[in-house]
């Protein structure tokens, strides 16, 4: 019987490497990320971020575009009458560098409320191009970064639910650090309607309570965004449905994760639609971490019954809607780091949450990524880190490899990675050792 095993390989240039676990074909390219992250087309947006160095900071947001062809981008965001246009180098990384002003609905500072839910006209970051592309959202400002992979137009969906992270303060607290998400529409005539989750006391800027409902008309890059104002206010579990297809990027200003342990960093991710869900996820350590992260779990269906490694933990009688009811938080495992495996008996959706510095001193902040689950897996990826040659990037970047072991528990041959032009190698001649079992 094979098993799962986790391997966390660390390199300073694990720059639009490909990782594939069959004979390469090039024939085969550019199957990217599988259907659901590469395409030709992606509508973006930000929630508004947390500006460490102040208001007069004026660090850019960016849009990291990777592709196997040369291929012409056009970036635009209609309402603002922004348009740029660059061409990709194959295997390669380009950026788009945006402002502020032309990347955000609106900008808010610590003190400040943010805006009641409305429709920001043709706010939406417009990407197309004529060959596949890869899409990163990118904020790298002084002391606090983020981003997310961009979901195309074609792996949208028509139903979502909402994980962010509630804002610590709120109330008549001085800071705001206000729990956010924003729903784009890349079609005209699209009626979207959120209905506010999170815990029994959220409220939304716009005075919506947890339960009750809003509807928005939207037309094509249009952005909705959504912030709570009461104190500890939380959208995690509202849910988001359109009559056409629709996307959805969710965060926090700046959590602190768990609630109350420094340090806050800006959380910003793009959901998956609920017809994207499966059964089992496998949730990895963080590299440096002492303890294990936080997850929260949504269910698709009424009465769902969540497990961690086969045994019982929780059950979720509502698919969103406030917490203990349409959606529970965990730390994934109790002790020391380990890889394991959340399921559920009708589709889930897992959320990762990175813990804050002082959780357990180890050097990383707060994050948030949701999980593919198992049967989205690909055979072949090709993946960015946020940074490029003679661009700003981090020192160290990590990837976690969720793979199928060998009946031996080894690296199977056919595991081969490769970084930009080079050639395919097998994994198990660049470091033999397995990982960790699941």
């Amino acid at each position: 019987m094979k098993k799962f095993f986790i391997l966390i390989l660390f390199s300073a240039f694990l720059i639009n490497a490909e990782l594939i676990a069959e004979d390469f074909d090039s024939s085969h390219l550019p199957k990217l990320l599988g259907s659901s992250n590469s395409g030709t087309e992606f509508f973006l947006t930000f929630i508004p971020p947390k500006r460490m160095g102040g208001s007069g900071s004026t660090d850019p947001i960016k849009i990291y575009v990777s592709s196997s062809f040369e291929t012409e981008v056009t970036l635009e965001v209609p309402g603002k009458g922004y348009n740029k246009i660059q061409k990709t180098v194959p295997n390669g990384i380009i950026e788009f560098i945006l402002t502020e002003a032309i990347a955000l609905p609106y900008k808010k500072s610590d003190n400040t409320l943010p805006m009641a839910e409305q429709v920001f006209s043709g706010a939406a970051i417009h990407i197309s191009s004529k060959d596949p592309i890869v899409v990163y959202g990118v904020v790298k400002y002084t002391g606090t970064s983020e981003g997310y992979l961009a979901i195309p137009v074609s792996g949208l969906g028509k139903e979502y639910i909402v994980a962010s992270w509630p804002d610590p303060f709120g109330g008549t607290e001085d800071f705001k650090y206000s729990s956010f998400t924003s729903i784009i529409a890349p079609y005209n005539k699209t009626k979207a309607i959120i209905k506010i989750g999170g815990e029994t006391w959220t409220e939304t800027a716009g005075g919506k309570l947890a339960g009750e409902s809003v509807e928005f008309n939207m037309n094509s890059a249009d952005v909705v965004c959504i912030g709570s104002v009461s104190k500890h206010g939380d959208l995690t579990g509202s849910k988001v449905t359109g009559t056409k297809l629709i996307g959805v990027i969710s965060g926090n200003y700046c959590a602190l994760i768990p609630t109350g342990v420094p340090a806050c960093d800006y959380l910003i991710e793009m959901e998956l639609p609920t017809n994207t869900w499966g059964t089992e996820y496998h949730v990895t350590p963080i590299r440096g971490r002492l303890k294990n992260s936080f997850i929260r779990i949504f269910s698709k269906e009424e009465n769902t019954q969540i497990y961690r490694n086969g045994l019982a933990i929780g059950y979720i009688p509502k698919s969103g809607g406030i917490h203990g009811e349409g959606w529970a938080e965990y730390r994934a495992a109790d002790g020391d780091p380990v890889p394991v495996i959340i399921s559920g008996d009708k589709p889930i959706n897992v959320t990762q949450y990175n813990p804050g510095l002082d959780d357990d001193w180890a050097k990383s902040d707060p994050f948030q990524m949701v999980l593919t689950p198992f049967d989205q897996y690909q055979e072949e990826i090709m993946f960015s880190t946020p940074g490029i040659t003679g661009g700003t990037g981090f020192n160290n970047n990590f990837i976690n490899i969720v793979y199928k072991a060998t009946e031996f528990g080894t690296i199977p041959d056919d595991l081969l990675i490769k970084d930009g032009d080079l050639e395919w190698r097998q994994l198990n001649s660049i470091d033999a050792y397995p990982g960790t079992a699941f």
